[in-house]
């Protein structure tokens, strides 16, 4: 096809859209001279996934499409597999104020053995299929004995496969939201068995390092902080507690060289007991004894 004879686009959609608004464009299609030729192809790309429907007219199509969030979109059409003149387009979408999109983690299919039971150093798996539920995000959070991070599984086909790395045994809680909700079934509890194949620690929490005022000493309303230093320790999660005559409000920031900052706020003056947990087991010196004045 010469280039007197490519697809001829033009409308809005070409270049801006509303969030949760009809963008629309209309592709001429030239007259076809040879049947072999003029296969069509399109496509937009974004910060959330937008279909695109095309309606056939007397000399081409119409094409409508509703994004769902703001952002910069990327709109590509082809003919014979080659992009048409201008293609991709960059659609620059706003977002309106007066859209909500609606969401439904009650329709969310979550399956997969991970989401029940695991090997210790192995991938577990579990699949999301949010097909049928609206508008999300889809997030993730995990607790146990171990940092296990998620991300989409090195074995997925259907593009709802996830997996993650449990680096110790023990009981991991999963937790699955869809637009900020628990999806059904959520949390799940996975038990992760120890690992046969491994002979070594899966974590040394004799080796754990605490320093700091936070575990001796602070003042009520000012965030008192101490240090958990566990690049000898191997795999393993940090948890802490406080306890004494108020709550507590806890706070982690993960430094570099496996050293991590942990701050926490108390409200009323007295005696704190702060314990430190590396892999579910006391860290040496926990629980620390902190006296908080005014």
């Amino acid at each position: 096809m010469s280039a007197n004879d490519q697809p001829t686009p033009s409308g809005d959609g070409l270049s801006h859209g509303r969030t949760g608004q009809t963008s629309t464009f209309h592709l001429k299609m030239p007259p076809i001279t040879d049947e072999k030729k003029g296969k069509l192809s399109m496509g937009i790309s974004g910060p959330s996934k937008v279909a695109l429907e095309s309606k056939h007219t007397s000399d081409g199509f119409d094409v409508s499409y509703v994004p769902l969030e703001e952002g910069d979109y990327q709109l590509t059409i082809k003919c014979d597999g080659k992009h048409i003149p201008g293609s991709p387009f960059a659609v620059a979408v706003e977002k309106d104020p007066t859209f909500v999109p609606v969401s439904h983690s009650e329709k969310c299919k979550v399956t997969g053995p991970g989401l029940k039971s695991g090997v210790a150093l192995e991938p577990c798996f579990f699949s999301v299929d949010t097909s049928e539920a609206g508008h999300g995000p889809l997030s993730f959070s995990i607790q146990g004995p171990s940092q296990a991070d998620i991300g989409p599984s090195e074995r997925g086909k259907t593009g709802y496969d996830y997996q993650f790395l449990p680096k110790a045994p023990g009981d991991y809680v999963l937790h699955i939201l869809w637009g900020d909700r628990e999806v059904p079934g959520s949390p799940f509890t996975s038990k992760v068995d120890r690992n046969p194949k491994h002979k070594g620690s899966y974590g040394r929490p004799d080796k754990v390092v605490v320093n700091g005022p936070g575990i001796k000493e602070g003042k009520v309303n000012v965030p008192v902080e101490f240090y958990v230093d566990v690049k000898e320790a191997g795999p393993g999660a940090v948890g802490v507690a406080v306890k004494g005559p108020s709550r507590a409000e806890i706070s982690f920031t993960k430094g570099g060289d496996n050293i991590t900052k942990v701050q926490y706020v108390c409200t009323d003056p007295g005696v704190y007991d702060v314990t430190v947990k590396f892999s579910g087991e006391q860290v040496p010196g926990s629980p620390f004894t902190a006296n908080i004045t005014n």
